[in-house]
């Protein structure tokens, strides 16, 4: 696979290159070529591997005839279809291709069927035959200087319904991933088995053997002499065959007995070369080779069901193995075995093959002993690698993927596709169905794919070359993050279970989810059939469901569900008495009064059911608060309420007094800020940003959300301070129309439920501090450093300078009176702070102040044309 990427790779920078693209073109060049939608050509300079169709000469010629009984092991509903394929016939055809014959070489096809009639695979049949019903044989590149038979059955397949095999269970490597070893002290030893010539050793019957009739036709007499021809001559003199094979003359020939026997046995009679096995290429032939075989290691006793260990697609994986499975004529096993195994040809997957071989030897199925592994710790089986060396063992990392020099080479294939700004056709599909095979193996690195799978192909590829097309930016950007993870999309099967099971609900909106903490058992069979549709467990036994059913759910016995009292001393004594149990029993239930609970139906979910103490302590609070009722609201004593404003007097005199003798002490300013600070986490009329920080986008009304109806801003207060002593609802207003303008621009675009300011409110002091300092701005002379609560009592005073109203301010600072809104104007000491500064610091604020209307300006243009804000910030340096 990796070759053939390569090679197309090189045939697309080959064609750009001749087109004069480079990898500095730009994308307008590349698109221009595009349009025109020329096919990139394939190289004849090719390697072997891509070039898989070779002449019959070239065919890898061994194996003979076996004697693998398939009757014996295939099920009813499949034999018939072996005995005699014509009972698939159940439609005229699909009407898809048929193998064309124009090039055949009729020398090469007779050198061919002689060499199957030396090893017994060779059948006539009586000719000639139209197309749709005749195979055409080929080369297929199999390695260097091999290639193995093919039969193009195109033709007969299409004549032939879907054989209901068990083609469709076959496992796939990622089965491989529910797999799991406990993490350190154990590891996976795999081996495998490979059957020879599997096909070729498929005894079949006459009626198959005649559906593998291979074209040209020739006359009987080029046959003479072979074992072939004298089977076919005692096959026509056979009475009892008389009839049957009367149905496979071609139209026309004759149909009386004596001139029918004549004319099939003329030297000149017109004869198909039949293959007398199962073909590579057979679509019926796979399924039954595969059951057939598959059978047999079940009568063996080597190949379990499911349920004792046997991978199968759409089937759970035994929680503990040994896990084995069958892959047409593969077979493989994999177990759990301790670490510094002595003999790893002792472990249960070694001595499962040798089982299977010493099965194959007495059936005289013939195998490839070159290509067996016994214990293996790294192996490949169904495209899985399993790395279970003992140097992954030592980090606690056995994984399963897919293999490792597929990763790396789609890996470099994928970033070098990248750099070009199009793709063939061909590449393109064989490099997003390549990464669909490696993402199979880590599942949720599926989330990085999207774009590549966009890339459709239009027509079938052939030997002229594929089409090209652009790949975009999204594509390109997939390739890279996927090349890059390539070392990483494995699943480690050594990680432990995690003993809680999720349940969540289907909402879009919102999510809650609860879980439970089973049995260890339970555990696995939920985390191994978790990921596949269609299997449900119910936690509960059919004794409890029937119950829940009825709403009689029986409670979970515990101290504060069970009415007999686990603690008691009855039970105590009842438990310890050595006397019969009988004459133990009460006459009646326990002296104790039934007390009546809600019991604990949730099966233990976390976050469900009645909430219990957790301790003595909580146990003794609730019985001092048995006999009373949660007030609403901040429920304080009259007392409390009338003295409030003295205690608070109070307590400023103290914190006063104690920043005073901290300074005194010489003690560092944090010890007093950071008492001020938590007092001012506790009273929100200290500080009033929260309410800016909490706000939602829901909170917002902008003039664009009544459609132009109002020019200002109103932000809802949700929990004012003075909600208990005025107004409950209360908004705030913004007015000026560049802040009005700058507001719609920063947070029109926000969802309704994202907050206004989504980080903390030390990230926006910090901010504020960072911007002062940018600025040069410090307090002078003893005053006071600009923050965030300078802004409220600043804009106050800057207001009643301007409107000369008092009332007007105090409304929309939301005071409760006069008095309290002249604690907070600072009158002199606003205008007092700028002219303390020193001259280029006033100079630089007045500059920036006077750029904001085109800085603004600039922001809303970004914004229409969708300029990322990450880049503002180089755009406004490069313009400066």
């Amino acid at each position: 696979r990796g070759t053939h990427l390569a090679a197309r790779f090189g045939e697309l920078t080959d064609f750009l290159l001749s087109c004069g693209i480079g990898p500095e073109a730009y994308d307008g060049a590349a698109q221009e070529i595009v349009k025109e939608r020329p096919l990139v050509p394939h190289s004849p300079e090719s390697p072997d591997c891509l070039r898989p169709y070779r002449p019959l000469h070239c065919v890898a010629r061994g194996g003979e005839l076996g004697h693998q009984p398939l009757p014996d092991y295939l099920p009813p509903g499949m034999l018939l279809a072996y005995r005699d394929p014509v009972l698939l016939e159940t439609f005229p055809s699909t009407g898809g291709p048929s193998p064309s014959f124009q090039h055949e070489d009729p020398r090469e096809v007779l050198k061919l069927l002689k060499v199957w009639d030396a090893k017994h695979l060779l059948t006539l049949r009586p000719g000639v035959l139209p197309d749709v019903r005749c195979v055409r044989v080929f080369g297929s590149f199999k390695s260097p200087g091999k290639f193995r038979q093919i039969g193009e059955r195109r033709g007969a397949n299409s004549l032939e319904a879907r054989l209901d095999g068990v083609s469709h269970l076959l496992p796939q490597g990622f089965l491989l991933t529910r797999l799991h070893v406990p993490r350190f002290t154990h590891q996976l030893l795999g081996g495998s088995t490979d059957r020879k010539d599997f096909y070729t050793q498929c005894q079949v019957s006459r009626e198959r053997a005649f559906s593998n009739a291979v074209k040209p036709a020739f006359v009987l007499g080029d046959f003479a002499g072979t074992t072939a021809h004298e089977d076919y001559v005692r096959w026509v003199h056979a009475e009892s065959c008389l009839d049957c094979y009367q149905r496979f003359l071609p139209d026309g020939a004759p149909r009386g007995n004596v001139h029918l026997r004549s004319a099939l046995l003329a030297l000149t009679a017109p004869v198909h070369g039949c293959f007398n096995s199962l073909f590579q290429g057979d679509a019926a032939g796979v399924e039954l080779a595969t059951a057939a075989h598959a059978a047999f290691l079940e009568a063996a006793r080597v190949l379990p069901s499911f349920e004792g260990g046997r991978l199968l697609a759409r089937h759970t994986v035994h929680p503990s193995g040994p896990w084995s499975g069958v892959v047409i004529d593969d077979l493989f096993c994999i177990s759990c075995e301790p670490t510094g195994l002595a003999n790893p040809r002792a472990c249960d997957s070694a001595r499962v093959i040798d089982s299977a071989k010493s099965a194959y030897e007495k059936a005289g199925i013939r195998g490839s002993d070159d290509k067996d592994v016994f214990g293996a710790s790294v192996l490949t089986v169904a495209g899985a690698e399993c790395d279970s060396s003992p140097a992954a063992v030592k980090e606690g990392l056995v994984t399963i993927g897919s293999p490792l020099e597929k990763r790396l080479a789609l890996s470099l294939v994928s970033l070098l596709t990248a750099t070009r700004r199009c793709v063939s056709e061909e590449l393109s599909s064989m490099v997003a169905g390549g990464w669909v095979s490696v993402l199979m193996f880590r599942r949720c690195a599926m989330a990085v794919a999207g774009s590549i799978f966009e890339q459709r192909v239009d027509q079938i590829t052939g030997n002229s070359g594929s089409p090209l097309v652009c790949l975009g930016p999204s594509a390109r950007q997939e390739l890279v993050l996927l090349a890059v993870l390539a070392p990483l999309l494995a699943s480690c099967v050594s990680v432990p279970y995690d003993r809680r099971l999720f349940a969540s609900d289907a909402s879009l909106k919102k999510g809650a989810y609860t879980y439970t903490r089973p049995d260890l058992r339970v555990v696995k069979a939920l985390w191994l059939s978790s990921d596949s549709r269609g299997f449900y467990t119910k936690l509960d036994g059919p004794l409890r469901a029937s119950l829940a059913a009825l709403g009689i759910s029986p409670p979970h016995l515990s101290e504060q569900s069970s009415p007999w009292s686990l603690s008691s001393p009855f039970l105590r004594r009842f438990v310890s008495s050595p006397a019969p149990a009988a004459t133990s029993l009460p006459l009646g239930g326990p002296d104790s009064v039934h007390q009546a609970m809600d019991f604990d139906a949730t099966l233990g979910y976390s976050g469900e059911g009645p909430l219990l103490p957790r301790g003595q302590t909580d146990t003794e609070r609730q019985t001092r608060r048995a006999a009373s009722a949660l007030p609403s609201g901040r429920a304080v004593l009259p007392r409390m309420r009338s003295n409030r404003a003295r205690l608070l007097g109070q307590f400023d005199t103290w914190l006063a007094e104690r920043g005073s003798d901290l300074y005194e002490a010489g003690r560092p300013y944090g010890d007093y800020s950071e008492t001020v600070n938590a007092i001012g986490a506790l009273c929100p009329s200290v500080g009033r940003i929260g309410e800016a920080t909490s706000a939602k986008r829901e909170d917002l009304v902008l003039s664009e959300d009544v459609l132009g109806l109002h020019g200002y801003v109103l932000l809802s207060i949700k929990e004012p301070k003075t909600r208990c002593r005025v107004a409950r609802h209360q908004a705030a207003k913004l007015e000026q129309s560049d802040l009005v303008s700058l507001v719609c621009l920063a947070f029109g675009d926000l969802k309704k439920e994202e907050r206004l300011w989504p980080r903390t409110n030390q990230t926006l002091r910090a901010r504020l501090d960072k911007l002062l300092d940018r600025l040069g701005v410090r307090p002078t002379g003893g005053q006071r450093r600009i923050d965030l609560g300078s802004f409220r009592p600043g804009g106050a005073t800057h207001l009643l300078q301007v409107t000369e109203d008092s009332e007007l301010v105090r409304r929309r600072g939301r005071w409760v009176s006069p008095k309290v809104m002249e604690i907070y104007l600072q009158e002199v000491s606003s205008r007092q702070f700028l002219p303390s500064q020193p001259p280029p610091v006033r100079a630089s604020i007045l500059e920036y102040a006077k750029a904001f209307p085109q800085v603004l300006s600039k922001a809303k243009q970004w914004t229409r044309q969708k300029v990322p804000p990450a880049t503002w910030y180089s755009l406004f340096s490069s313009s400066s």
